[in-house]
């Protein structure tokens, strides 16, 4: 009567269901935010993403945790990330400002969805090399070439991951309902001082913004898109602190930069969001700078580095941390 998960035996392990129920929750706030964003509601439509992302993180992890994996949950965790990632942030643009720059603000936003799809396409159809069996049934050591891409995969992303992205390109709307800077950013954008104080005040209880004050605004917002769209498709290495080390000097520092941070996410969740965000994509400039200088290491001195081979086991789920 139903479709059946793709499982040898006729019963399932219980483990198996809890990352693919934490994936389909991602699905679920991203379908959310598309239904806060159709009735204007656009607070409520960015925090859902924002849950979108917190659940998509939380399913690779479990899935790691309760050693399961997959395709059936590679696949659902791609199609969920473009949902929540790639559809509902570019619906979300499309009405909060875009739909009346007629062909290019549609162009912006689709083009937003459709790298985000091809992003997704390519990290679930990619095949991984077979892997070499020692005698003793034990994968062999890696080679250095091998030994250097294992260790920067896990340290960079190639190209933004969709999340973050997301995240980056809903940096306008979130920083409007911002409580330190909200009223300037409306202000800007055209509902604040200067539009008659009624329908001001009507617009901003609803959350809604008027017609940009100059064109210059919503041409800032198409271009800004298109850039974090092809971010996404792009080849330039991105941090992914999957693997990140902090050396012992900096650690007290970086408690108290995270204490700030939460002090910050209490005061203005909004603004706090934005400057996370931001500072994953301005340290885009770091992260080309560390990767090129370790590729100018010798290829040898990455063969200590390289994770521990262990012995053959079956295929893999993804990590479910949006690629």
């Amino acid at each position: 009567m139903f479709i059946r998960y793709p499982h040898p035996r006729s019963t399932v392990p219980i483990r198996h269901f809890i990352p693919n129920l934490i994936t389909t929750i991602s699905l679920c706030c991203g379908l959310a935010s598309i239904h806060f964003t159709l009735k204007q509601d656009w607070d409520r439509a960015i925090l859902a993403v924002i849950l979108a992302a917190v659940f998509d993180a939380l399913d690779g992890r479990a899935a790691r945790l309760l050693k399961v994996s997959s395709p059936f949950g590679a696949v659902l965790d791609s199609l969920s990330d473009f949902v929540s990632f790639g559809v509902a942030p570019a619906i979300l643009l499309h009405q909060w400002m875009l739909k009346d720059e007629d062909v290019f603000g549609l162009a912006a936003v689709m083009t937003f969805a459709l790298c985000s799809a091809l992003r997704l396409a390519r990290f679930t159809s990619a095949v991984k090399p077979p892997r070499a069996l020692a005698p003793d049934g034990s994968e062999r050591p890696f080679a250095p070439e091998e030994a250097r891409s294992a260790v920067l995969s896990g340290l960079f992303f190639t190209g933004m991951p969709t999340p973050a992205a997301a995240a980056a390109v809903l940096i306008p709307p979130m920083l409007m309902f911002s409580k330190l800077m909200g009223s300037g950013v409306r202000e800007f954008f055209g509902v604040g001082p200067g539009v008659d104080p009624t329908v001001a005040a009507a617009r901003i209880a609803a959350g809604q913004v008027a017609q940009p004050a100059s064109p210059l605004i919503a041409w800032t917002v198409i271009l800004y898109t298109f850039l974090i769209a092809l971010l996404m498709v792009s080849r330039i290495p991105m941090f992914s602190f999957k693997k990140l080390r902090v050396g012992k000097a900096a650690y007290v520092p970086l408690l108290v930069i995270v204490g700030l941070a939460v002090v910050l996410v209490v005061r203005d969740t909004w603004l706090a969001v934005s400057v996370f965000a931001g500072a994953y994509l301005g340290s885009m400039v770091l992260s080309v700078v560390t990767y090129r200088r370790l590729m100018a290491r010798p290829v040898e001195s990455f063969l200590a580095e390289a994770p521990a081979r262990r012995p053959r086991r079956s295929s893999g789920r993804s990590s479910g941390i949006g690629p």
